[in-house]
């Protein structure tokens, strides 16, 4: 009991600490604007020019005008969200409770805190996911194009006003497309096009998701379907869509951790990011991709490494298959992850010939299914390339130039590595232009990567145990080749995709990357260079760790909070 109650006072001073820094953390968050706000007064009094334009003053002004207000409720959401977490790891006992449960006590609060608080269009192309999901959830799988051969459809005039950027794809340069419109303007805006609408259609282009497969919509669809039963709202609609979308992601999430054998407490926090509950929580299908290329992932490892299982029966070749088809079609670039389910061994088969016939049957589907939709996709023409990009052009560079091309993704990782890396772990959220506080970037990067490669238990002392055989020495050596090739594979397909489609012809950087596209192969990645391929036993407290990523996640929602006043 003594034990139990000194455990409970270092959580209870732990709490205590890391509450004081946070209520401390927003006092900063206005700082460059006030600094921008007396350096304009000072240039309008000196006669010279602003360094800064007048819609930036305009918006740095409002911010520092309201900023009193803005601390006081985002310290009463630190205190409130806060204090319920930190009461319920106080009452249970997370020692005898299971990460993936945590997960779940965690995640759908802190989830729809970021489903209400973001507006709808506020990351990056949620206004093409949001018309995407209103086609489908008309039971269009299929977009239309237009004499432009732009992928969309006809659609109500009035759904633009449920975004607060509602501008067509390529409409304004990308260094512009940021969110200038506050939670009133939006909500202003919705009310004036119902009056004013009266039921027009009109063809909405959103060219760059009409080439995805309407699968991946089917949550978003799922929960606008269901939403229209009993309002017209188009408002309300696309929040049950993101939250359809979000259950989805936390019930596939919950299933994958569960799984895992191995690395559970890194793919708490990788599932707990803040990059990975804004996309989750979104009409993104980002969300989705990641949560089943992770439960592939985590299926598949589980199945190997589990000595319960004798052989493979057929809800697990469904899971398979499923998630694989999943993980390939959401987008193309993942295809490598699912060679992911070639480490199964073959004493989990009848035999050999059977494990090749059954796997490659799985990845031959997933294959077809991902060039099929490829082959659709040729059919549409894409705004997102930027101008002089050609993929026929671009495919003979870099056959013609193999070594400048292995320079431009060198140059791209010097220059841009490290940007993509912090995007991971919370730089360039929302529109990509909000970050959260430094503090965190910095110790969610540890903390990932000390889980990911450094965490060690009881039982993983050395890489190989003596006990194993020869035979399975040589099969962890190869499983991790393997691993490490997919990850490799993964990585390089992102780069040479985006360079093939976006980039323009030559150019010396891969342009368009971001940080979020490597969040699948994150997990795996840690798999490959674990200490050892075995179960582990999870020597990490728990409730410290959880507690402090919702203070991450808790930092980021204020941030976004501070954007949009």
């Amino acid at each position: 009991m003594k034990k139990f109650l000194s455990k409970k006072i270092v959580f209870i001073i732990f709490y205590i600490i890391i509450l004081l820094m946070n209520l401390a953390i927003p006092n900063s968050i206005n700082f460059h604007n006030v600094l921008a706000k007396e350096r304009y007064d000072s240039a309008i009094e000196n006669g010279t020019v602003p360094e800064i334009t007048i819609s930036q003053m305009i918006d740095n002004k409002s911010k520092v005008d309201e900023f009193d207000n803005f601390l006081k409720n985002s310290r009463l959401l630190l205190i409130l969200v806060s204090s319920v977490f930190f009461i319920m790891f106080l009452i249970i006992n997370t020692e005898s409770i299971s990460i993936s449960k945590i997960f779940l006590l965690i995640s759908i609060p802190i989830g729809l805190l970021y489903v209400f608080i973001i507006p709808i269009g506020g990351i990056p192309d949620e206004s093409a996911h949001w018309y995407k999901s209103y086609e489908v959830s008309l039971g269009h799988f299929i977009s239309d194009k237009n004499a432009e051969n732009y992928g969309g459809r006809v659609l109500p005039k009035v759904i633009r006003s449920v975004l607060t950027d509602d501008d067509e794809i390529g409409a304004r340069p990308v260094e512009e497309r940021s969110i200038k419109m506050s939670y009133k303007e939006w909500k202003d805006k919705y009310n004036r096009a119902i009056l004013e609408s009266n039921g027009e259609e009109e063809f909405i282009e959103f060219s760059n998701t009409s080439l995805y497969s309407a699968v991946c919509y089917f949550p978003q669809a799922l929960g606008i379907a269901v939403s229209r039963i009993f309002t017209s709202s188009l408002l309300v609609q696309s929040y049950f869509a993101r939250i359809f979308n979000f259950i989805t992601y936390v019930i596939i999430m919950w299933y994958a951790i569960k799984k895992l054998p191995l690395k559970k407490v890194a793919l708490f926090v990788i599932s707990f990011l803040p990059i990975t509950f804004q996309e989750a929580a979104s009409l993104s299908i980002d969300g989705i991709q990641m949560a089943f290329a992770t439960l592939l992932i985590s299926y598949t490892v589980y199945l190997t490494f589990d000595e319960s299982t004798q052989k493979l029966k057929l809800k697990d070749y469904i899971i398979l298959l499923i998630s694989s088809i999943f993980t390939a079609i959401t987008k193309f670039v993942y295809l490598p992850i699912c060679l992911i389910i070639y480490i199964l061994p073959k004493e989990k088969f009848k035999s050999v010939k059977i494990k090749y016939i059954i796997l490659t049957t799985i990845f031959i589907i997933a294959v077809v299914l991902d060039l099929s939709l490829m082959l659709k996709s040729m059919n549409y023409n894409n705004r997102i390339a930027l101008p002089n990009a050609d993929i026929v052009g671009q495919l003979k560079f870099i056959y013609h130039n193999p070594i400048k091309f292995i320079d431009v993704i060198c140059l791209t990782m010097q220059d841009y590595g490290m940007e993509h890396t912090f995007e991971l772990f919370g730089q360039h959220m929302s529109w990509l232009d909000v970050n959260i506080s430094t503090v965190y970037i910095v110790s969610l990067f540890i903390i990932t990567m000390y889980l990911l490669y450094f965490q060690n238990t009881n039982d993983e002392k050395n890489v190989l145990k003596n006990e194993d055989s020869k035979e399975d020495r040589l099969r962890k050596i190869i499983t991790k080749i393997f691993m490490i090739i997919i990850v490799c594979g993964t990585a390089f397909g992102i780069a040479f995709t985006e360079y093939l489609i976006i980039t323009p012809v030559g150019h010396q950087f891969i342009i368009g990357t971001q940080g979020r596209y490597y969040l699948p192969i994150l997990i795996l990645f840690g798999i490959a260079f674990s200490n050892n391929l075995k179960k582990e036993k999870n020597t990490i407290k728990i409730e410290y760790l959880a507690m402090f990523m919702v203070f991450a996640n808790l930092n980021a929602l204020i941030n976004i909070m501070f954007r949009y006043l």
